[in-house]
């Protein structure tokens, strides 16, 4: 494939010549968008690229005025990650900011060299795209590392692919340069895993005409050939697995517990350990032997700790597994641990997640303190205790019910992310309940989001 592209050291030029250059009509800008073209221009200084591109986003989505130089960055940005549609799109921004013959030729050039692609697929499907030949200029071979990365990890793409022809599946299509026509595609169930072949009976070079872009999909039967009855060909290699992302979690934060009189009955009594006041009792005159474990309400404040696990198996939805604790310590001390099933629901808002995890809930709780019991409250009347109302008490017990988080995950850390998040349960042992509540902070596994989706 013939060298379309300028070299990207002349676009680097033209970037630095624009940014010389003071455009005529001044450009009202906010301290935020001002900030952002700060940062472009440090970042670019040292080859940042990636941190180039979040703050060139986060500029367009201000809606201010841009000069041709921010947006002479924000392509090369582009260009370095292999976005060639982008690359395109935030030239034409340039040359409408500011006309320069060098940054029209460059956009003349890769129009002639690239073709528009729409691909449509699901998020849990992996297809593999490959090229029939590699292209040698750099800026080309990196928009097709980069289709391809974002077509497997996405299951579609929408965007700009070099001239040439191109095969995912069973599906081969060229791409041609010069025009504004898009050539659009689906992805379907016999469309995962490697290139079944160009067209013309031949499976695909190893590597997609590159040592290390493809390999040949050698696993299935030669056109036209069934395989033995009552064998089934083999599971083509990458084909959807159902699972998208998966990840630790891990939140620590405060924690306020609280449980209210218990609904204690006789017949309860000796079996229920929260509850241990004995049968047909006179509640005016309980004998010491009983008073172990019925006090009156609990609550207090603590520390709330969660570790599990997180299976994706879309964009929206996961499901996961965690083990949590909440605490409460002063005058009551009780410490509640259980175990956690939940489905995960994240929806992308801004540059994170919104993440809602909800589920049962089963746990063991034990604790000790001091207070009134219960049945003095309901025995009497009398605003003032006396200190022989004032009881030690000790209990344990197991309780279910279900557990809840709301947070926003936003700070990206490469597979993870960090989240804030509220939650609570509310659980019961039969006897009282137990409602938790906790503020956290943490990591979650991040969703593999590609630009687009």
């Amino acid at each position: 494939m013939k060298l379309r592209c300028l070299p990207l050291l002349m676009v680097l030029a033209g970037a630095v010549t624009l940014g010389s250059v003071v455009p005529t009509t001044a450009m009202a800008q906010s301290a935020e968008a001002r900030r952002f073209m700060d940062n472009i221009k440090n970042l670019s200084e040292k080859n940042a690229w990636t941190g180039v591109e979040r703050n060139y986003d986060g500029l367009l989505e201000l809606g201010e005025p841009i000069p041709a130089n921010i947006h002479m960055l924000g392509a090369l940005a582009a260009s370095t990650q292999g976005k060639a549609l982008e690359w395109l799109e935030r030239l034409e921004r340039a040359q409408a900011a500011e006309a320069n013959p060098e940054v029209e030729q460059n956009i003349t050039s890769i129009k002639a060299g690239y073709g528009r692609v729409r691909i449509k697929g699901k998020p849990a499907w992996h297809p593999k795209l490959s090229i029939q030949m590699m292209p040698f200029a750099p800026d080309q071979r990196r928009s097709v590392e980069y289709a391809q990365g974002h077509f497997e990890g996405s299951g579609g793409f929408v965007g700009m692919l070099p001239a040439g022809k191109y095969c995912f599946g069973t599906q081969v299509f060229d791409v041609a340069g010069g025009t504004e026509d898009w050539v659009e595609l689906k992805v379907s169930g016999k469309d995962l895993g490697d290139c079944a072949g160009w067209g013309d009976g031949s499976a695909p070079p190893a590597g997609g005409g590159d040592s290390d872009a493809v390999a040949d999909g050698g696993d299935k039967p030669p056109k036209g050939e069934k395989p033995p009855k009552g064998e089934k060909p083999p599971r083509p290699e990458g084909a959807d697995t159902g699972v998208l992302y998966a990840g630790p979690i891990f939140t620590l934060g405060g924690s306020f517990l609280s449980s209210g009189a218990p609904a204690c009955r006789d017949e309860d009594a000796k079996t229920t350990e929260f509850c241990a006041v004995g049968p047909n009792v006179d509640y005016q005159n309980v004998p010491d032997e009983y008073t172990i474990a019925a006090p009156d309400d609990i609550g207090g404040a603590g520390i709330a700790i969660t570790a599990g696990g997180e299976v994706g198996l879309s964009y929206a939805f996961g499901v996961g597994a965690a083990l949590t604790y909440n605490g409460l310590y002063g005058n009551d001390s009780v410490n509640d641990f259980d175990g956690w099933m939940m489905g995960v629901f994240r929806t992308k808002v801004g540059p994170g997640d919104i993440r809602i995890a909800a589920g049962p809930t089963y746990g063991f709780i034990s604790g000790t303190g001091q207070g009134i019991p219960f049945w003095v409250r309901q025995g009497q009347t009398q605003e003032q205790y006396d200190n022989r109302d004032i009881i030690v008490w000790e209990g344990s017990a197991f309780a279910a019910g279900a557990r809840l988080s709301a947070g926003y995950a936003f700070l990206d850390l490469n597979s993870l992310q960090g989240v804030v998040e509220l939650g609570g349960s509310v659980k019961t042992d039969n006897t009282r309940g137990w409602i938790t509540a906790a503020a956290r902070i943490g990591i979650v596994p991040k969703v593999p989001r590609y630009e687009g989706d």
